[in-house]
């Protein structure tokens, strides 16, 4: 029932209204966070509905009346508003008492200065115009009490009283009397709002908790909604002609906002048991695709925080493409989600309907993995949507893209077959399209996205990346030529679902015999198993048996797969960029080996891995050809850095290489080759040697990367492309004497040990390995020095050859931040 302030206390059936205990303080007039600024815009809505504007309508207010007293539940701070707006009204045109004799019927519970301060204020008459502020004027009279002035609900209220005045300080005393009548008249008041009883509505604890919960902290919800209210309604009296007696927007929200759009927001409550900040952030994503697809000329995804502002530009007159189309896409998509997810009741069946149509890596049928732990794309829009850490959205522009989706979906009543293919296609779209997806592409995206939802064709794509475009297309010709082919479906979606590729198999052919396909998807599936964890370190070994498959990223950085399981990006980035000059490389290798691997389906992927690595190995034993290759297979610790990422100063791989820890270039890194003589060599690392690391700003010249030992302190062995440089010690002539045990290891002249070497077709070989011989060089050294290493008669046996997982030191972390070479993680 719609009525006033002054007509509640009019009619005879309430004689007082009192705010209860269990309320909070009074907090319109405090003076942090957005609170000025909204009340600032509620005073603003208010002074223009008495002094011309349209009417203020105030939402609604619960209470329970007992013996004639209304005690509110929700509704505090605005009747505590328009108390004080009604003092200053009837003070300011020296009303006569029983006009105004009514605010004396107005009270606070919640303390006793609180009670006590609303008696003085009805009692005050300030002489108009005032010589200061009129909180000053109230402070500084007889009855105001000094404890009042830490009492946080009377500050608020003289800071509220302080910018009413400021409102009307420059209104003439008959404006003001306009302003009293308007605000007080019995018909057509122009501030109004509804009020219910509980007992009219059938009071449950639930309910209870609901409503009574709205009033404990302050939020930007409820004065939100009184000025959304006023731009529906001042749009809704321009278009009145339009509804013909029918339901016009402003009476739909008003219907709708706190009864089933509440119950659709109601699961996802916090411990608060408040809406009203997920109210806003559904609110604001539905608001940035509405301004985004009707190409409105306001700052798309940038909310201000006057919301009231923005809100005006969407859904207000001062939207000139049509506001009432707005506020149509805005109440459609809640009602569709309401419709959907009202009925589920709580959270936890939310997540579940999510859970039933996703998964956060992997295949499932008729379901599509996003490839993030929440799943639930609702409750975290709701719970994260325009909030920023840093540069990054907490709820990202792709999740933005795949939550759109979901809704356009809803909104068509999709069917699960037709849901789990589109959300796939979107999803394949949106992965692929980092560098595509972008605010200002966002207009066409959106609306490229509600097409392929509503069954549109993706060869009419156009905003997102046009390979992947490209691919989809081939993928559904693919299937469609091979419509009876058993598995071919089920397993393009497991390559797709896969965190590796997540939607794009440019590494795969498309098109070719669907019998391979199925059998390469099967294969690949085992070597990158996510359970465990792949076995990365055998699987780079037996890739580079099956031939080169790194990408030159940059001149002369190459780059490879990390041995890493926490930088599974870097093989993501490697199997998933296809506009990458060596990506065609890495494609025919990865499906050489999986080729090799499907010939021994009964061993273990291990066994298998290993055995691809070792027929290499033997192959070129046999033939007395090592190159780069030929090392890195054999020797783990040669392929033992973090990021996968290869440096050399001679532009190509080779024997000149620098394996770097991270990825940009003043960072640290190990010489590959001096690390496996180290290892082959049984030397331990800060006992014999000082632990192999090199800092690179200096180029990585050869001539800057040494062993050294610990005992004499000086360089030892260094890496050159003929073999090995040796340093002679220098001030310890001691160890003079025992050279001759390392000349026998073949060190001549110059102190170089020459590798022998072989050309073939302009390629330059080792014929005989160059670890065994750099080993058995350290060991000779270390014996100069009397390392315990050489001293001790049982001392172990350089580690054997293999391919498999081997313990690595751990290299000193750079604290030097990421560079551009690093591979980004695509994450949602």
């Amino acid at each position: 029932m719609a009525t006033s302030f002054r007509n509640m206390l009019r009619d005879g059936s309430l004689e007082r209204i009192e705010i209860p205990m269990i309320q909070r303080d009074y907090a319109q007039g405090r003076q942090t966070g957005d609170v000025p600024r909204i009340r600032r815009e509620f005073l603003k809505v208010l002074h223009g509905a008495l002094t011309g504007g349209p009417a203020a309508g105030l939402d609604f207010i619960y209470g329970e009346v007992k013996d004639g007293c209304l005690i509110p539940l929700d509704g505090q701070q605005r009747l505590t508003t328009l108390f004080l707006l009604h003092w200053y009204l009837a003070s300011r045109t020296r009303a006569e008492a029983d006009e105004s004799a009514f605010l004396t019927r107005f009270a606070y519970k919640t303390r006793y200065s609180a009670r006590d301060f609303c008696a003085y204020l009805a009692a005050q008459r300030p002489p108009y115009p005032l010589p200061g502020s009129l909180p000053a004027w109230l402070c500084d009279q007889h009855g105001f009490a000094s404890s009042w002035k830490h009492d946080p609900t009377i500050q608020s209220m003289l800071v509220v009283l302080g910018d009413i005045h400021g409102l009307f300080a420059d209104s003439s005393e008959r404006e003001c009397r306009a302003a009293w009548d308007a605000l007080t008249a019995q018909d057509a008041p122009a501030i109004t709002f509804e009020s219910l009883s509980l007992k009219e509505m059938g009071l449950t604890d639930e309910l209870y908790i609901k409503m009574n919960s709205r009033g404990k902290p302050l939020t930007a919800f409820e004065h939100f909604k009184a000025g959304f209210e006023q731009t529906l309604r001042e749009v809704s009296e321009v278009h009145r002609a339009h509804f013909d007696g029918r339901e016009t927007p402003y009476e739909e929200f008003i219907r709708k906002v706190d009864q089933q759009w509440s119950d659709l927001l109601w699961p996802l409550r916090g411990t608060d048991d408040i809406i009203d900040d997920e109210f806003l952030r559904l609110f604001r994503f539905l608001t940035d695709t509405i301004i985004y697809r009707q190409r409105l000329p306001v700052p798309a995804g940038l909310f201000s925080t006057d919301i009231n502002s923005w809100a005006r530009q969407v859904y207000g007159t001062e939207n000139k493409s049509g506001p009432m189309a707005a506020q149509r896409d805005l109440f459609d998509a809640l009602d569709s989600l309401h419709a959907v997810f009202g009925p589920l009741k709580s959270a936890k069946n939310i997540t579940s309907w999510f859970g039933s149509r996703f998964t956060k890596q992997g295949y499932r049928p008729g379901a599509v993995a996003i490839f993030d732990s929440q799943l639930d794309l609702f409750a975290a829009c709701c719970e994260k949507y325009g909030h920023v850490a840093g540069k990054n959205r907490l709820f990202s522009l792709p999740r933005t893209l795949l939550l759109f989706a979901v809704l356009e979906l809803i909104l068509k009543h999709a069917q699960p077959e037709d849901f789990a293919a589109r959300t796939r296609t979107i999803r394949n779209l949106v992965f692929a399209s980092g560098d595509e997806i972008r605010t200002e592409n966002f207009p066409a995206l959106l609306d490229e996205t509600a097409d392929l939802a509503r069954g549109g064709v993706v060869d009419e794509v156009r905003a997102y990346n046009k390979r992947q475009i490209e691919e989809e297309i081939r993928k559904e010709a693919f299937l469609a030529q091979h419509p009876d082919f058993r598995g071919l479906r089920e397993a393009l979606h497991a390559l797709e679902d896969h965190d590796l590729l997540r939607g794009c198999l440019a590494a795969f052919e498309l098109g070719g015999d669907p019998a391979v396909f199925v059998r390469r998807a099967a294969v690949f599936l085992e070597v990158f198993s996510q359970d465990p964890v792949p076995p990365l370190r055998m699987i780079g070994a037996a890739l580079l048996a099956c031939g080169d498959y790194s990408q030159e990223v940059l001149p002369g950085r190459f780059q490879f797969g990390s041995t890493d399981n926490s930088h599974l990006s870097v093989w993501r980035e490697l199997l998933t960029s296809p506009a990458r000059a060596g990506f065609k490389k890495t494609s025919a290798v990865l499906l050489r080996l999986l080729d090799k691997l499907a010939d021994s389906p009964s061993a273990t992927i291990a066994e298998r891995l290993q055995s691809a690595a070792d027929a290499y190995l033997k192959e070129q034993e046999t033939s007395g050809l090592f190159d780069w290759r030929y090392y890195l297979v054999k020797y783990p610790a040669m392929r033992s850095g973090s990021s996968g990422l290869y440096v050399s100063a001679s532009g190509a791989m080779g024997f000149d290489l620098c394996m770097m820890e991270k990825w940009q270039l003043n960072s640290y890194y190990r010489d590959p080759y001096l690390l496996a003589v180290i290892r082959e060599s049984a030397a331990k690392e800060g006992v014999d040697v000082a632990k192999l690391k090199h800092y690179g700003w200096d180029g990585y010249r050869q001539d800057g990367r040494w062993i050294e030992l610990v005992r004499s302190g000086e360089k030892a062995i260094s890496c050159r492309d003929y073999g090995y440089q040796l340093h002679a010690p220098t001030d310890q002539p001691q160890l003079s004497a025992s050279w001759p045990a390392v000349q026998d290891c073949g060190a001549g002249a110059g102190l170089q040990r020459q590798i022998k070497q072989k050309t073939v077709d302009g390629l330059v070989y080792d014929t005989e390995d160059r670890i065994d011989a750099g080993a058995e060089l350290l060991r000779a050294m270390l014996k100069s020095c009397g390392s315990s290493l050489a001293e001790d008669p049982a001392m172990p046996e350089a580690s054997p050859s293999s391919c498999g997982p081997v313990d690595v030191c751990a290299m000193d972390e750079c604290t030097q931040g990421r560079s551009h070479l690093g591979p980004p993680d695509s994450t949602l």
